[in-house]
């Protein structure tokens, strides 16, 4: 009597769920990272016109006038196009509607619609658009998860569940998709829809329902209808249709999806020698034109100034084009330039060795030739789809002239499966003709060992990488530095209550003076308690050159202090015609009866002179280029341009090489006191 299988469905979804668990450790920890400053080059251009848009309904007296092409001159580069709106207009109203990036001063994105408004109406049915960007890269992880899941889905469908759980770890895994998951970009969306659409795929293949119930040549119109009313392979077609129109509004990368729908038809119909009866012809194009305009009316609703009326939107058109021109060799822009001379195989070095990690990566890559093989020699039709897919759109990306790890985020899921199907499908076959090797040296026992073995190596390449996310990033690191230690106009210097000293910049703005007779009042209030022990300048500067003059230096409760209101006050005496900087000179003031100084409570500095004309500012910081973000960032309270430190130098090193480049390398080193790589 044969005893009947025990049922471990449960473990399989308790394992899963452990999984989906520790993925969302890896993507959720650090969500903030950065002091949520613009880390990613999309990062803020999606915040921005997330921030921007606005739902429909929402008030003129909130958004402001409706556009027009007096407040915004390039829709007259576009008449027919763009008319003046007498009001915000409706959802479909390309011209109008509040939720176009175009009407709200964004003419130049094109990034996916359908990832920006989720996010936005999500943000303000819970009360997060004050959190906006934490928000978005919260929804970007939880998108991540669910590509996940659908992965797990699909190797159930084709693999069975042993090798889900296994695909499902090493994409929970992939360091790339983790990274990609502590920022608010469109791609984990995009990759989201990408994956529903080939799970859609994938089960047009392995359905076991009957295509047709009849066939008859006689079969009316309407009868063959209601025959695709009740049949799977019709809805899975619309379905497909819906998640690829979907993936479109989300990132326009995905249009090679399109190509599996009328593969999924192929591997399910097609036999060696064997002729399709008209019913199934009827049924595979019936599906695919319902697949299409599925894919169509998604595309309408969920991207819709894509389009104006039932026409293209010329300016999204333009805009898409533009984008694409510059991303190309002839495009000679400076994030271009680190493109030049890389190979084809550029891409897959980063993925192979970054993007998955080397075991994952190498494990990953063999299983998809081996795959392959097994295809040629005739198991083609539970592997072709899923392996053309990756092989298509791995092909078409690394072509490209920017062959960035990022844009191949689609296929990482199936790598990961591609690694989890060797390290178990193959075990079972090989298994079969060697069983008389002892137990230890079986190859299915060898690969499970490095299976397991892999999974350890890539979590801790995972957890490794994770960790970047629990410290400060360098950036912020830098800029918090920098306002430590870097002299600003007028600089606090506090010794706290554990002995440690303590830089506090305070701004003094650009077209100020400080004259005889006419003193300079700020406020400021401490971060920390501490001892106040001195002021100093970073240049000061007499425009007059009037020679010497003594400078006082007050610090007070009040702006026009009383006797009892002065807390600490001292003098210098600096004489302006002696050699100094052409930026000025240095000068510390340190008081003779240091003040206790507590955090948060308002305290005046009043600066005087006896003579001449005082400008008070901070270092230069010199950048690379005008293009990268300029260090420090606005953090903890402070605006490095704001009236600390000189934002205004630039040694612009893309620009050609020329004797003028030398000159400016020259007098911007002179004029700058750092430099920020």
């Amino acid at each position: 009597m044969q005893k009947s299988k025990l049922n471990l469905s449960w473990l399989f979804d308790l394992l899963l769920i452990v999984v989906l668990v520790v993925a969302g450790w890896l993507r959720f920890t650090g969500s903030d990272w950065g002091d949520l400053q613009h880390q990613h080059p999309d990062e803020l251009s999606v915040t921005s016109v997330t921030y921007d848009i606005a739902p429909i309904g929402t008030t003129s007296s909130t958004l402001g006038a409706a556009p027009t092409t007096l407040n915004q001159p390039w829709r007259a580069s576009y008449p027919d196009t763009f008319t003046d709106c007498a009001e915000w207009g409706g959802y479909f109203n390309t011209a109008c509607s509040p939720l176009n990036p175009q009407n709200r001063g964004h003419n130049a994105f094109v990034y996916g619609s359908l990832p920006i408004f989720i996010v936005r109406y999500l943000a303000e049915w819970t009360g997060q658009l004050g959190n906006l960007k934490l928000f978005g890269r919260q929804l970007s992880a939880a998108s991540d998860l669910v590509t996940i899941f659908l992965l797990y889905l699909i190797v159930v469908r084709l693999y069975g569940r042993r090798t889900a759980l296994l695909a499902a770890a090493f994409s929970s895994l992939a360091v790339m998709q983790i990274q990609q998951s502590h920022f608010f970009t469109t791609d984990n969306f995009a990759v989201t829809f990408m994956t529903l659409a080939v799970l859609f795929a994938v089960q047009i293949v392995v359905s076991r329902d009957a295509p047709v119930k009849t066939g008859r040549e006689d079969q009316s119109r309407w009868s063959f209808l209601r025959e695709m009313a009740g049949n799977k392979l019709f809805w899975l077609s619309i379905l497909f249709g819906l998640a690829y129109g979907m993936a479109l509004a989300s990132k326009l990368n995905a249009y090679p999806l399109a190509l599996l729908l009328p593969l999924a038809f192929f591997i399910r119909f097609w036999k060696k020698g064997g002729t399709i009866t008209p019913a199934i012809q009827a049924l595979i194009i019936t599906c695919l034109l319902a697949g299409g305009l599925a894919s169509i009316l998604s595309f309408r609703v969920f991207q819709p100034y894509a389009f104006d009326g039932l026409g293209i939107n010329q300016l999204w058109l333009d805009k898409v084009q533009e984008q694409r021109l510059q991303a190309t060799p002839d495009s000679d822009l400076p994030w271009n330039l680190q493109w030049a001379r890389r190979t084809h195989l550029y891409s897959f070095e980063n993925l192979t060795t970054w993007g998955l990690g080397l075991p994952l990566g190498i494990l990953a890559w063999t299983g998809f030739l081996w795959m392959g093989w097994r295809i040629i020699k005739g198991e083609w039709r539970q592997h072709l789809l899923v392996w053309l897919w990756l092989a298509i759109y791995f092909g078409w990306q690394s072509m490209q002239y920017n062959p960035t790890m990022r844009y191949q985020l689609p296929i990482y899921p199936f790598l990961a499966m591609m690694a989890a199907w060797l390290a178990v499908q193959a075990g079972k076959q090989w298994n079969e003709a060697r069983r008389k090797i002892f137990f230890l040296f079986r190859p299915q026992v060898l690969l499970a060992v490095l299976g397991f073995l892999v999974l350890l190596l890539t979590a801790g390449w995972a957890v490794a990488f994770s960790s970047i996310y629990t410290r400060a990033e360098p950036r912020i690191a830098a800029s918090r530095w920098i306002y430590e230690n870097v002299p600003a106009p007028l600089n606090l210097h506090l010794v706290l209550p554990d002995g440690t000293t303590d830089q506090e910049p305070l701004p003094f703005f650009s077209g100020l003076t400080v004259q005889s007779g006419i003193p300079y009042r700020t406020v400021f209030a401490a971060r920390q308690d501490g001892v106040l022990t001195a002021v100093s300048f970073g240049h000061l500067e007499d425009l007059t050159a009037s020679g010497r003059q003594t400078i006082t230096l007050t610090i007070a409760s009040n702006p026009e202090p009383e006797p009892g209101q002065v807390l600490a006050s001292a003098t210098a005496s600096v004489d302006f015609n002696s050699a100094g900087t052409q930026k000025g000179n240095a000068l510390s003031i340190s008081f003779a009866q240091p003040i206790a100084i507590q955090a948060g409570q308002n305290y005046y500095l009043i600066l005087e002179t006896t003579g001449g004309s005082l400008v008070v500012s901070g270092s230069g910081v010199i950048n690379e280029t005008d293009y990268d973000w300029s260090l420090p960032f606005r953090i903890d309270g402070y605006d490095g341009f704001g009236g600390l430190y000189r934002g205004d130098l630039n040694l612009q090193i893309y620009w050609p090489d020329n004797v003028e480049k030398l000159e400016r390398f020259l007098a911007t080193l002179e004029e700058g006191d750092f430099i920020s790589p």
